[in-house]
């Protein structure tokens, strides 16, 4: 029996800042829902907190967590990422990234973010 799969797709520009994640070397933490920012981020529930993604940028491509947090009254929508993420996805700070998360659904819940 093959299960329908829908995938769906969200972007966002984010403004991407090298930190030391809470969560370890190994996460990132998104910043959503900025009521002051001048362009849309992600939307809240696109990546559900805690969910493990694949972040790929060319075919440079790694398992991480992901941390969502809603912005509020925020100037910009925020990706924070550990140092090591940032050298090895060639990252530079203070910079403003189009972020492309893909959602693969089935059976009713998200199989796969990226």
């Amino acid at each position: 029996m093959r299960v329908s799969r829908k995938q769906t797709v969200f972007t966002g520009v984010h403004d991407i800042f090298i930190s030391r994640p809470i969560n370890g070397a190994n996460s990132i933490v998104i910043t959503t829902d900025c009521g002051g920012a001048a362009e849309d981020g992600l939307p809240e529930k696109a990546i559900p907190d805690g969910t493990v993604v694949k972040l790929r940028r060319k075919a440079v491509s790694q398992f991480v967590s992901a941390f969502t947090d809603s912005g509020g009254e925020c100037t910009q929508n925020t990706f924070d990422i550990s140092p090591a993420l940032a050298r090895k996805f060639g990252i530079v700070n203070n910079t403003r990234y189009t972020v492309t998360t893909t959602a693969v659904h089935g059976r009713g819940r998200c199989a796969e973010n990226r």
